[in-house]
């Protein structure tokens, strides 16, 4: 097996990038919150909620990252 320097530190700097913006995204998400819900006499905006299709976007973007996970060993050991 023949170690490539290039490609641990590119590694490293996505795990990073990643950490970081999961670092940021909690901080976000710790913020107060906003104004109080609107009364349940008020009329329903049209369109879908977000929260119904979390599950399937948990999945597919597990799914995503597994075949580019599997698709760049590929890569490396065809290399």
């Amino acid at each position: 097996m023949k170690f490539v320097p290039k490609t641990v530190l590119t590694v490293a700097s996505v795990a990073m990038f990643t950490l970081t913006a999961v670092m940021i995204a909690g901080v976000s998400l710790a913020a107060p919150g906003g104004p109080p819900p609107p009364s349940p006499t008020d009329p329903v905006p049209p369109g879908l909620p977000i929260d119904n299709g979390l599950i399937g976007l948990g999945i597919g973007a597990l799914a995503i990252a597994f075949y580019k996970i599997n698709q760049v060993r590929y890569k490396k050991t065809r290399a």
